[in-house]
């Protein structure tokens, strides 16, 4: 019996070494259990801030409709002598930007302040005014409003032909409809013949259409 016991303690220790089957664990099992990966914070693109500002341009066919004394708006004429005219205008024009358009336009001369350009007969008086752009038609109509200032100068050689050069901004708060509280800048030009009044109109600019 005594010699047995070293023998029942062997196979004790071989039962104990032994992977788990079932019940027990044996002293050299392998841990089955895989880490756990931590996931790692998916990336998202942020958003491309995307800007309306664009260069624009618009042209189109002109016709003078009145003349009249005094400022288009009613204001007292603030000329040295109180002496300004009020011409009014309007056409057709198309722009890449704005689209097919009807126009009107009003101009205030400064009668009193003129210059001569040097020739016989050319002269240059500053003026102010406002140009409306409208797209569609009555309550769905769309207006884009421009304020200008810049001399109108007589061409002699030209047959006595008027050309408006200006500095033009877009008014937000009076323009309407797509256009409403868009805003730019640029350089406008009006052109009439002495004859007829037609002419042409066109303007070159920067222009900020605001998203609805």
């Amino acid at each position: 019996m005594v010699r047995l016991l070293p023998l029942l303690a062997m196979v004790a220790f071989g039962f104990a070494m032994l992977p788990n089957a079932g019940c027990g664990k044996g002293l050299n099992e392998v841990s089955t259990v895989s880490p756990t990966a931590t996931p790692l914070p998916t990336a998202v693109p942020s958003a491309t801030a995307t800007s309306t500002s664009q260069s624009f341009n618009l042209r189109g066919s002109s016709a003078k409709t009145t003349a009249k004394a005094g400022t288009c708006s009613g204001e007292t004429c603030a000329a040295t002598a109180g002496n300004c005219e009020c011409l009014t205008f309007s056409g057709t024009l198309s722009s890449a930007v704005l689209g097919n358009l009807t126009w009107t336009a009003n101009v205030t001369l400064n009668l009193d302040d003129c210059v001569s350009t040097g020739t016989s007969g050319g002269s240059c008086c500053n003026s102010d005014g406002l140009f409306n752009a409208i797209k569609g038609s009555g309550a769905s109509a769309s207006t884009q409003v421009l304020s200008f200032t810049g001399p109108q100068c007589v061409d002699t050689k030209a047959g006595g032909a008027s050309s408006l050069q200006a500095n033009f901004a877009v008014l937000a708060a009076s323009s309407t409809g797509t256009f409403a509280n868009s805003s730019g800048t640029g350089l406008f030009n009006l052109f009439s013949n002495s004859t007829d009044g037609s002419g042409y109109v066109s303007a070159l600019g920067e222009i900020h259409l605001a998203r609805k």
